[in-house]
C-alpha cells in the first residue's frame, strides 16, 4: 500500500472523536463489535458508534463475541461477563472504576490470561490531554515532569508516581485488558518501545494525537509518532512531513527541530514517526523564572532558521496567501453581529495595504512558536516541534510576535481581554521590554522597524482566521487572537 492511496483530502474530524482518544491504544481504527455497560455518557456513545461495525449493550446475546468492551463503574459480576463475552483478540476498558474495588478486578482480569494495563488522565478523566501509562514508574515520572506538567505540582507528582501505586490512589484512572496476541496500536514505536504517553489535545483545531516512548529506563523521552484522528486527515500527516523535509534542506545542521523524522504504514494508517526532543519544555513556569533568558532563547532561533532574500509580496502570493486570504476567511464567517464584524474586517484591510506591495524578506515559520512545543537544551538554545502549520515563505515578525505574547502572558497572567492587551503593550510599547529585541530582529532581517504595527495585525489576522469560531458580539471578545486582532487594528491604524 503506498502513501498516495491512503491520503485523502483533509476534512475536519468529527470533534466528538475526541471523546475516544484512547482507541489509538488498540490494534486499528475500526473497533468491530461493541458492548456497553453502565452509565457511559452519550458523547462517548456517539463516537464509539461511530467506529463501530455493531454497538450493543453487554448482555445481548446476538451480540457477542465482542472485539470491545467499555464499562463505567462495573462490579466484579460485569466483569466476568465481560471476559466471558470476550473475543480471542478483544479488549475491555474500564472507566471510574471504585478505588476499593481495583485490585480485585485487576486479578480477575490477570487470572483471565489477559494483559492489564492502567492510563493515568490528565488532568481529568473527563477533559484529558494526556495519558499516561502507569506500568513502568521511571517512564511515567519522566511524562508528567517533560510532557504532562501542571504548574507547580509537577516535581511533587514525578516523585509519587516513581515511587508510589498512582492506580490505587488517583482518581482518574481507567484499565485496558487485552487478549494476548492483540495487535498492536498505529502509534507504536517501530523499535518496539512500548507507549508511555498518548498526548490527546482537546482544542478546536487539534486533528491528531501522539504516541510517546522513552529511553534510557524510561529517563529519557525516546520517539514520537504522530497520527491523525481520522483518516481523512492523513494527508495532514503528510505535509507536516514534507515541510520538515524543506526545512531540513535548507536549514543543514542547524539544530532547530527534530533530528529525524520518517513516515511509515501501520494498521493501515500514515504515521509520523520523529526523535523526541531532548531537554526541558520552556513552560510558563520557566518563563517565569527567567523570561529575559527565554526572550534571548527564541530570538536566536530565530536568527538562525533559513531565511528566503526579499520579494514583493504581491509577486511572490504571499499578499493573497498571507494578507487577503485570510481577511476574506473573516469576511465569510457567520457573526453575531455582521455590521461590526464587516467594519472590523474593512478597517484591518486598509490598514494592511502598505504591505501589499512591500518588498520583505520570507523567514521559515514554525507557526506555532511557544509552549508545549518548545525545549530548551543544556546549553540554552531552543528546539521545535509539531510543525504542522509551518510555512515555508512566511512574513518577518510572525513567530517572534506569537512568542513574545506567550512570554507576556506567562508573566503578566492576564485574567481578562483589558489586561491581556495591558500585557502585550507593556511588552511591545515604545518602552517595553521586548521592544528593542524587536527592533533588532526587523533590522537584521533588513526591514524597516515601522512596519511593525503592520506585520503584528498580519499575524493575528492569520492566527484569528486559523480558528473555527466566528467572531464574537461586540463587547468583551471571546477569545484571545480576536482581543489582540482589535487592538492591532487600533495600533496600525494610529500610525497611518
Amino acid at each position: 500500500m503506498t502513501l498516495a492511496a491512503l491520503t485523502g483530502p483533509s476534512l475536519p474530524a468529527p470533534h466528538v472523536d475526541d471523546q475516544i482518544d484512547w482507541r489509538f491504544l488498540l490494534g486499528g481504527d475500526a473497533l468491530g463489535r461493541v458492548a456497553l455497560a453502565g452509565p457511559v455518557e452519550p458523547a462517548v456513545r456517539e463516537a464509539l458508534a461511530a467506529h463501530a461495525d455493531v454497538i450493543a449493550d453487554l448482555g445481548e446475546p446476538s451480540a457477542a463475541p465482542h472485539d470491545l468492551v467499555v464499562l463505567v463503574d462495573p462490579d466484579l459480576a460485569t466483569v466476568r461477563r465481560a471476559v466471558d463475552d470476550l473475543a480471542p483478540t478483544g479488549t475491555i476498558r474500564i472507566e471510574q472504576l471504585a478505588r476499593r474495588r481495583r485490585s480485585a478486578v485487576q486479578r480477575h482480569l490477570r487470572g483471565a490470561d489477559l494483559e492489564v494495563f492502567a492510563w493515568w488522565h490528565r488532568p481529568s478523566s473527563t477533559d484529558s490531554n494526556c495519558l499516561i501509562a502507569l506500568d513502568r514508574p521511571i517512564a511515567a515520572a519522566t511524562v508528567v515532569r517533560l510532557v504532562a506538567g501542571r504548574g507547580r505540582r509537577t516535581p511533587v507528582e514525578a516523585r509519587l508516581v516513581r515511587w508510589s501505586h498512582v492506580d490505587r490512589w488517583a482518581v482518574d484512572v481507567s484499565f485496558l485488558a487485552t487478549r494476548r496476541g492483540a495487535p498492536h496500536p498505529p502509534i507504536a514505536s517501530p523499535n518496539g518501545e512500548p507507549i508511555a504517553a498518548l498526548i490527546t489535545p482537546r482544542f478546536a483545531a487539534s486533528r491528531a494525537v501522539i504516541g510517546v516512548t522513552t529511553i534510557t529506563g524510561g529517563r529519557h523521552l525516546g520517539q514520537v509518532a504522530k497520527v491523525a484522528r481520522h483518516p481523512s486527515d492523513d494527508a495532514m500527516i503528510v505535509h507536516e512531513a514534507e515541510l520538515l523535509d524543506r526545512f531540513a534542506s535548507v536549514a543543514g545542521p542547524v539544530p532547530a527541530a527534530p533530528a529525524t523524522h520518517r513516515l511509515v504504514i501501520a494498521g493501515g494508517r500514515i504515521v509520523l514517526v520523529e526523535d523526541a526532543a531532548q531537554g526541558s519544555p520552556l513552560d510558563r513556569r520557566a518563563v517565569r523564572r527567567a523570561p529575559g533568558a527565554a526572550l534571548a532563547a527564541g530570538v536566536e532561533w530565530l536568527e538562525r532558521v533559513p531565511v528566503a532574500p526579499p520579494t514583493s509580496v504581491r509577486v511572490d502570493g504571499r499578499a493573497h496567501a498571507l494578507l487577503t486570504g485570510p481577511l476574506r476567511s473573516l469576511a465569510a464567517r457567520p457573526a453575531p453581529d455582521p455590521m461590526e464584524r464587516d467594519d472590523l474586517v474593512g478597517r484591518a484591510t486598509e490598514a494592511l495595504e502598505p504591505l501589499m506591495d512591500a518588498t520583505l524578506p520570507g523567514p521559515f515559520e514554525h507557526g506555532d512558536f511557544s509552549h508545549p512545543n518548545l525545549f530548551r537544551q543544556p546549553g540554552g538554545e531552543l528546539v521545535a516541534i509539531d510543525w504542522e502549520l509551518a510555512e515555508p515563505l512566511g512574513l518577518p515578525l510572525h513567530d517572534l510576535l506569537f512568542f513574545v505574547s506567550y512570554l507576556a502572558e506567562s508573566v503578566d497572567r492576564p485574567r481578562d481581554p483589558v489586561a491581556l492587551v495591558a500585557a502585550h503593550r507593556r511588552a511591545l510599547g515604545g518602552d517595553g521590554w521586548a521592544q528593542s529585541a524587536v527592533t533588532r530582529y526587523l533590522k537584521g532581517c533588513g526591514v524597516d522597524p515601522a512596519l511593525r504595527p503592520q506585520l503584528a495585525l498580519a499575524c493575528w489576522t492569520r492566527y484569528l482566521a486559523g480558528r473555527s469560531a466566528s467572531l464574537a458580539p461586540a463587547g468583551i471578545p471571546a477569545h484571545r487572537y480576536e482581543t489582540l486582532w482589535r487592538a492591532a487594528i487600533s495600533d496600525a491604524e494610529a500610525v497611518r
